[in-house]
């Protein structure tokens, strides 16, 4: 049996990658929660980025605003798993510490998990900065793995 490089302090690199995916897509599965009652589950299937629109556009709607909060935090979420998956596995690739690593993944997922959370709850007001403190925090962890993995690949 061939043996494999990977041990089990590095255990957050291949669970934190399939979690991330499932808590970018938990916004749209809220969305469709939203959706698919009042447009018909078949019309979303057969024509679903339509549908999202004029779900988002229906200003009769009290649900549209929650609808176009669910599209940006899913969208958000999509284009901000290439940082995190970038800096996983170049953290891994570069082995960095494995306790500074795993804490930095589970920080990035709770981030991930406020910043829906507060992205789907907040329509507007004083509490719409915390989704920006998520973000931050977010980002600047995985800036951190990947000066930590920069920094000992020299």
């Amino acid at each position: 049996m061939p043996s494999c490089d990977f041990d089990n302090s590095y255990i957050m690199a291949s669970v934190s990658m399939p979690i991330y995916w499932f808590l970018v897509m938990m916004p749209h599965m809220a969305r469709a929660h939203k959706v698919v009652p009042s447009q018909g589950l078949t019309d979303v299937i057969a024509e679903p980025r339509k549908k999202w629109g004029e779900a988002a556009e229906d200003t009769q709607s009290a649900d549209a605003a929650f609808v176009r909060r669910a599209t940006g935090a899913h969208q958000n979420g999509w284009e901000n798993f290439i940082v995190f998956t970038s800096a996983v596995l170049v953290s891994f690739v570069f082995r960095i510490d494995p306790k500074f690593f795993n804490v930095c993944c589970v920080l990035v997922l709770l981030c991930r998990l406020g910043y829906n959370i507060t992205y789907l709850s907040v329509a507007k007001g004083t509490l719409s900065f915390v989704r920006s403190f998520f973000f931050i925090a977010q980002f600047g962890t995985c800036f951190a793995l990947w000066i930590k993995a920069c920094s000992s690949a020299v």
